[in-house]
């Protein structure tokens, strides 16, 4: 798990020291100025779409990432028991359907936070590496692969006729043929 993704989930689960009052004082000198929930500001969204908690009892260590797609698969980064990451995917699909992304710390014992947010899954055979973008601005393509340039594999076109308009495509390999994507229009 990359560093911005651990510290912006500690924050969701309440890792970071100081809590409501950590908050500087607003204009007026209230403490609750500009915080969701008290004056009456909006919450603002974040990367996560679903945040939950669940007992995992066969999970190891104190943080874990993993994809659900579409048909229930759960694709983990590391090495965890068969199945051990089912109570986390079953908190999650209370509230939010595969495919999405999930990132998960350890609270205390066998209790963990678990936050998801909702992704896009392609399927690409035709496409060596990990990492790919690529974009449509009119009629031009422009296509790479773990950063090296090239013609976009008809596969890959097809992904973008998908869509109308200018569109910029990032897509990191999960698994195999698997693919999670983020999709921009333009």
């Amino acid at each position: 798990m990359d560093e911005p993704t651990r510290n912006a989930l500690r924050a969701l689960f309440g890792y970071s020291a100081g809590g409501f009052l950590s908050a500087p004082p607003g204009i007026d000198g209230s403490a609750g100025l500009g915080i969701a929930g008290v004056t009456g500001v909006a919450r603002p969204r974040g990367e996560w779409d679903v945040a939950a908690s669940a007992s995992a009892p066969g999970l190891l260590g104190d943080e874990l990432t993993f994809v659900a797609v579409a048909d229930g698969t759960l694709v983990v980064d590391g090495e965890v028991p068969e199945g051990a990451a089912g109570p986390l995917a079953d908190a999650v699909e209370q509230y939010l359907q595969p495919p999405y992304r999930a990132a998960a710390l350890r609270k205390e014992g066998d209790v963990w936070a678990v936050a998801a947010a909702r992704v896009t899954v392609l399927e690409l055979e035709s496409v060596d590496g990990d990492t790919l973008e690529v974009a449509r601005v009119g009629e031009g393509v422009t296509f790479s692969v773990d950063g090296v340039a090239s013609l976009a594999p008809l596969e890959v076109r097809r992904v973008l006729d998908a869509y109308e308009g200018d569109v910029a495509v990032t897509a990191d390999r999960i698994d195999g043929t698997t693919w999670v994507a983020e999709i921009w229009h333009l």
